[in-house]
């Protein structure tokens, strides 16, 4: 997820113009409380995904990740019966 970036314009030699794009990039940590909160609000009837995603910064992909985990019980605050979610289908 690119989180800040610079555009710079430039102009060769011979006049063409060039695009350079730096991006910076960090991965995030996040707290157990955090994903709770978000993860809660993917399971509100009629949210989808991308939505949530969309709304909190993250990648769908996240979501699913974290899916997993909760499954697994590594989650603290989450906990899902099997594979059975309503808005994080298994098999995507």
């Amino acid at each position: 997820m690119c989180l800040g970036g610079l555009k710079h314009v430039r102009k060769d030699a011979n006049g063409q113009v060039g695009e350079i794009i730096s991006r910076v990039e960090r991965r995030r940590k996040w707290k157990a409380e955090q994903k709770v909160k978000i993860f809660t609000e993917v399971l509100k009837p009629g949210t989808t995904v991308s939505a949530v995603a969309d709304r909190n910064g993250i990648r769908r992909s996240q979501l699913y990740a974290w899916k997993k985990l909760a499954q697994r019980g590594r989650i603290p605050g989450i906990s899902l019966n099997g594979s059975k979610s309503r808005c994080l289908p298994s098999s995507y």
